[in-house]
């Protein structure tokens, strides 16, 4: 075992040892007393392998010699660089014979010639670049570095600069044209860390360091960046400008921006999460802004203390993309606003006192997307909404009640003429609807095929029923309804075979839910506050049926609290890659053996009942590997609906050992109770600048793994009375004697070991097949029911031969009191059962950080013949929700 116990001493520091560790593709750049790992290049064969996928449609194409004895010279160039390789792979895909590969050869070796480095390589994809996507590729420069590239926003910004073209002769939308723009950037390499939405639709990305970087390179002169740090050079050639928000603009501009006359693009950019308030803009400064730029296309004001709109904004004869989001001085928009005849979006998120929109808001007659999201003093649309055919995106819909109707409202037949809406719509019922029938008719929902997000909500009336029974949308992917007046749900809803996503919130009056037999495609089911909903047990079976069912979440609906206990992972689909369990408000995510039991006895001591009542603590002790933190993470999902706010802080005697120590903790304490970015460092007074406000909040607190008493003192004080009514804490640890300075206050619940018929059948759980129960047994006796053993030994021999089990069994009676002292020990036997293989995957992933996106762990082992398996990482790297 000393080749583990060699590579865990060099990767995890003791608790005297400061020093931090580092991944990077160059370890010149680190000081000497920071240890550091290097990646090694891929080999010849793996980078030569990699190429061709990317380079090659066709299995069969990437076994062609010629291709390949040319893509061998090729991959020289690129000294086994991922990155490089996966970009030239793609360059070589629109290459088809092998006459143009050795010509692409011959241009690549070229262009670099003299050079060999990364940014060489990469500059010599942009040049093979498109011209439509080289000016897309240079904007991404006006993000700052690391930044998540919102897809939407992006490809907005693209079609209001004017880089996105129609095709001639083709009747395409100009969304669809940038969204092509988009992906084919992404599939050449350029954009990286994807996420996506569970539709598998591609919402925002990344950019690799270096690609950013030739972004930055490619962009000088046309392209700046302003922040609280460095002003890059603003000249008058610059073109287009992103501002750090919270740079001072309240009394004047400065004279380096001023020079920038012929400016396109200005936009804002929260460079910094200090909780500093954004860039204010007087009025003065507003005017001479509009005064001094008068091309721009793109004007982003958002967060900016703006009340009230110069009419010089109506000199903007080019201005394509307005953000007024999060202004929340702005109670109305002026009138002469509709004279923006180029306009294509509005944002006026967040503006919580905007109260009407023009009412020639319809004179808007280029607009394709208005985004009004949390505006909630807006009661109504205005009149003739439908004349803006072009409109694409709209988030909301209000729809005042018949009591508060003026005669400048829209009805919901405005959303007839809107044929190209697309994506998420949110319609808001404000009061009763009197014909509540012609009403929904007249919206027509049916034909909006490209909606695939309808959230409806309603105003608790007895015309709900009725309103809602003529919505019904075309095959949505995804429906929400809240505030539901109506007793029962319309048929419509049992028969949408495509949707995805059913969620159905504070319902007083419906007593049934709707059939979902044939809710084929259902993923996520999410049920809360209906009261009186009953669901018997016969309907289990249709439940059951439902093969894509992985989330179920049901909260404060009294008659089906007994749901989750009858369910099961297991029941609903076989594991797979990804494993993909059922997650429920009332089921614990680790489907350990006996655990609920354990839950209930937690929850009893918390005594949540008692919401008025000072602040509790519950502490879990036990043990190394005994399953403290997994009670704790059960009892949070369970009861973490019932709190204001909640905060699970886990490893916190590993994480107060880092640079930063406590103040790291405390701050994502702070961000969790206060939901918001801060860092306690910046606070004078530390943690307790927040009393004032934690004091008013009642606070679920998860503190696992804590070792000293100082931990607890600095992180929810000495008496608990930092935080509000009814807040309770649970700490986990294996020293009781941290427990002592609250013992008035807290209850303590002793985790012991499983008994031998439950120990028996975790390990089951995991060994599953083949299963020798004799073996079994002998082996969970040896360690001792201590659940992490049995789990990782449990999975460790899952598909094993018989006489490797027996093999294992001896090894663990042979260090059986080595195990039970040290839990590291166990992991020491399943490190050394792997494969060299698997050893090297091990040993690569152990760099990573936790919850790394197991995509791009996957990277590192482009030969499949490495490729991880569940199997393979079990013992030692849990793997789900693609982490």
């Amino acid at each position: 075992m000393a080749e583990f116990e060699k590579f865990i001493d060099g990767r995890c520091p003791r608790k005297q040892d400061s020093n931090n560790y580092f991944l990077s593709g160059s370890c010149g750049i680190f000081l000497s007393t920071s240890p550091s790992y290097c990646l090694e290049a891929l080999r010849a064969e793996s980078s030569v392998d990699l190429l061709m996928k990317m380079a090659c449609q066709e299995e069969e194409e990437t076994r062609n010699p010629s291709k390949v004895k040319i893509g061998r010279q090729i991959v020289k160039m690129c000294e086994g660089i991922p990155l490089a390789i996966r970009m030239i792979g793609r360059l070589l895909f629109f290459k088809k014979t092998e006459a143009e590969w050795s010509n692409f050869q011959n241009e690549i070796s070229e262009v670099s010639a003299g050079l060999g480095d990364l940014s060489s390589m990469l500059g010599s994809c942009y040049i093979y670049l498109p011209c439509h996507l080289k000016q897309c590729f240079a904007f991404c420069s006006l993000f700052p570095e690391d930044w998540v590239i919102d897809k939407q926003m992006l490809t907005s910004l693209w079609i209001a600069e004017g880089f996105v073209q129609p095709i001639d002769n083709i009747d395409q939308d100009m969304e669809d044209i940038a969204q092509e723009y988009f992906m084919d950037l992404l599939w050449r390499n350029f954009f990286q860390d994807c996420t996506k939405d569970e539709l598998g639709n591609v919402t925002s990305c990344k950019m690799h360091h270096f690609v950013y970087h030739l972004a930055c390179k490619l962009a000088i002169g046309e392209y700046c960046q302003e922040t609280h740090q460095l002003l890059w050079s603003i000249n008058e050639g610059t073109r287009h400008l992103s501002w750090d928000s919270t740079s001072d603009l309240s009394q004047k501009l400065p004279p380096s921006l001023v020079k920038a006359k012929g400016l396109r693009t200005f936009i804002k950019m929260d460079q910094t999460k200090s909780g500093r308030h954004g860039t204010q803009m007087g009025e003065q400064t507003l005017c001479k802004f509009l005064s001094t730029f008068k091309f721009l296309r793109v004007l982003d004001w958002h967060d900016s203390g703006i009340e009230k709109l110069p009419s010089s904004i109506c000199e903007l004869k080019h201005l394509a993309f307005l953000d007024l989001s999060e202004n929340e001085g702005i109670m109305r928009l002026p009138d002469f606003m509709t004279r923006l005849q180029t306009l294509q979006v509005l944002k006026l998120n967040k503006c919580n006192k905007l109260v009407e929109l023009p009412k020639d808001f319809r004179n808007l007659v280029n607009l394709r997307q208005l985004e009004i999201s949390d505006c909630s003093a807006l009661s109504h649309m205005p009149q003739g909404l439908g004349q803006l055919t072009l409109l694409h995106t709209l988030t909301d819909f209000l729809l005042p009640g018949d009591d508060s109707c003026s005669k400048n409202c829209s009805g919901l037949g405005e959303l007839n003429r809107l044929s190209n809406l697309r994506g998420s719509l949110r319609i808001e019922v404000k009061g009763e609807i009197a014909d509540a029938v012609a009403e929904s008719n007249a919206a027509n929902l049916k034909e909006k095929d490209s909606l695939v997000s309808l959230v409806l909500v309603f105003a608790r009336k007895e015309s709900d029923e009725v309103l809602l029974k003529d919505l019904q949308p075309s095959l949505n992917l995804r429906l929400e309804i809240r505030r539901y007046g109506g007793t029962r749900f319309p048929s419509w809803m049992s028969c949408m075979p495509k949707l995805v996503r059913l969620q159905l919130f504070d319902c007083a009056a419906c007593k049934s839910l709707p059939s979902l037999g044939e809710l084929t495609s259902l993923k996520h089911l999410e049920i809360g506050e209906l009261p009186t909903v009953e669901y018997t047990e016969s309907d289990i079976d249709t439940l059951l049926s439902l093969p894509n069912l992985s989330t179920l979440m049901i909260k404060r609906c009294p008659n089906l609290d007994w749901i989750p206990r009858l369910l099961r992972p297991s029941e609903l689909k076989p594991p797979s890659f990804p494993l993909e369990s059922l997650q429920t408000s009332f089921a614990p995510i680790e489907q350990v053996t006996g655990i609920n039991d354990r839950v209930k006895e937690v929850i009893k001591l918390l005594a949540i009942e008692d919401d008025g009542g000072k602040p509790r603590m519950v502490g879990i002790h036990g043990t190394n590997g005994i399953g403290k933190t997994t009670i704790a993470k059960a009892v949070y999902n369970r009861i973490s609906s019932c709190f204001d706010s909640c905060s699970f802080l886990a490893e916190i005697g590993d994480k107060v050992q880092n640079n930063g120590g406590i103040q790291l903790v405390q701050t994502k304490l702070i961000c969790d109770i206060l939901d918001r970015d801060c860092n306690v460092a910046s606070f004078e007074g530390g943690i307790e600048f927040f009393l004032d406000v934690f004091s008013n909040i009642k606070a679920l607190i998860v503190l696992d793994d804590v070792e000293e008493p100082s931990h607890l003192y600095d992180l929810v004080g000495t008496q608990l009375e930092w935080f509000g009514p009814g807040s309770r804490i649970i700490v986990t640890s294996e020293n009781l004697g941290i427990f002592e300075t609250y013992a008035e206050r807290a209850n303590i619940y002793e985790v012991n070991k499983m008994d031998n018929g439950r120990a028996l059948e975790h390990f089951h759980k995991h060994a599953s097949i083949p299963w020798y129960p004799e073996i079994g047994k002998r082996i969970v006796k040896a360690m001792g029911q201590v659940p992490f053993f049995i789990e990782v030994i449990g999975s460790l021999l899952h598909g094993k031969t018989i006489d490797e089990w027996r093999k294992m069994e001896d090894m663990i009676k042979l260090h059986s009191r080595e195990i039970l002292k040290d839990c590291r020990e166990i992991l020491k036997i399943c490190y050394e059962a792997l494969d060299e293989k698997q050893k090297q995957i091990f040993r690569d992933i152990a760099w990573f950080a936790n919850g790394v996106d197991s995509q791009i762990a996957s990277y590192m082992w482009p030969d499949l013949d490495l490729l991880p398996s569940y199997q393979v990482l079990m013992p030692l790297a849990k793997i789900g929700e693609d982490k």
